[in-house]
């Protein structure tokens, strides 16, 4: 630990390199930083190493509550991007009932 913090596995195994050679630890450096930008990537669900897959769901998410939320989250399972679709308050008055907040709020 340092300032509190844990050390990368990776640091230690650079330490004893750098005492080697200059370009091996300027791979090590490289390959260290990369690694870590793919955990960044992986972690916030980026798609930097992967393919995009797009999922679109629309619905009348007027006083949205617990069910459209697994509804969301059921949804992304499908995918890794996520657009979600706000019917107007003209479908919704045809599908349901008038709206009880508007599109606008």
């Amino acid at each position: 630990r340092v300032a509190h913090r844990d050390v990368h596995g990776w640091l230690v195994f650079m330490a004893m390199v750098s005492l080697l050679d200059k370009l091996a630890i300027i791979a090590c450096a490289v390959f260290y930083y990369c690694s870590i930008f793919y955990d960044i990537c992986s972690y916030m669900n980026l798609p930097m190493f992967t393919p995009v897959k797009n999922v679109y769901i629309d619905g009348v998410f007027d006083l949205c509550h617990l069910g459209h939320k697994n509804h969301i989250a059921r949804a992304l399972n499908y995918g890794n991007r996520l657009f979600v679709g706000v019917m107007s308050d003209e479908d919704v008055r045809k599908y349901k009932r008038d709206p009880i907040m508007t599109l606008e709020e």
